[in-house]
């Protein structure tokens, strides 16, 4: 969903006239949509960036289409460091996805070291 671009983000909610606040709940600072919401946004940026450091890695996106093709031209094979960057990816999408639902539904809001310690929980609960 979030690589086709199909998720209800806000920018997407406020273009069928169902909400009118259309703004980033981790910054208010700009319009939510996948791109700003999972690399442009400097707290999902923040947190992606201690994830790549946590792998060994210190790169720096400027946008999603920057990150995409970094993505499929790197992560190829099966690797270890290509095993764990994909599922570090796909478990840091789920759980930004995740924070934003929950600050929308809920009004809970989880400090950055919280996300980043769910994350790890993740990778601690498939490799033991």
């Amino acid at each position: 969903m979030v690589i086709l671009d199909r998720l209800p983000t806000k920018d997407r909610m406020q273009r069928l006239g169902i909400i009118t606040n259309d703004l980033c709940m981790f910054c208010s600072e700009a319009t939510e949509n996948r791109n700003h919401l999972f690399t442009e946004c400097p707290k999902s940026a923040s947190i992606w960036k201690s994830i790549l450091q946590l792998s060994g890695l210190n790169r720096q996106f400027s946008d999603w289409t920057n990150l995409l093709e970094w993505a499929t031209s790197t992560w190829k094979g099966k690797s270890l460091l290509s095993c764990i960057l994909k599922m570090s990816w796909n478990a840091f999408n789920y759980t930004i996805w995740e924070e934003r639902n929950r600050r929308i539904f809920k009004g809970i809001c989880r400090a950055e070291a919280d996300i980043i310690k769910t994350i790890k929980e993740m990778f601690a609960a498939i490799f033991g």
